[in-house]
């Protein structure tokens, strides 16, 4: 079972690295390419490569802010402490409040 779940995990890491490697030198190397127009299958293809290394890259940053996330809210609250006034009201505030 731990045998399957790591072959699972590598396999997936590489192909990870694949994909982005392929994307990015595939742009690399058709971005001064000869433009047929409208219908050009190469500038299709590095669309479809550059959505490709935006998802990764949104994956990615999420997936690294998601452990940082309770530290940063620590320092957050350490440098920027909520300040609770209890003499903030509405009618301090002078809201009117009619339908």
């Amino acid at each position: 079972m731990k045998h399957t779940r790591r072959l699972i995990a590598v396999s997936l890491a590489a192909l990870f690295v694949f994909t982005l490697s392929f994307s990015l030198s595939y742009i690399a190397l058709e971005t001064h390419h000869h433009c047929t127009g409208e219908n050009c299958r190469i500038c299709h293809v590095i669309q479809n490569c550059r959505n490709t290394l935006t998802s990764f890259s949104s994956i990615c940053t999420a997936k690294m802010a998601e452990p940082t996330a309770p530290c940063a809210e620590t320092v957050y609250i350490a440098f920027f402490p909520v300040v609770q006034d209890s003499s903030c009201t509405l009618v301090s505030l002078k809201v009117k409040l009619s339908d």
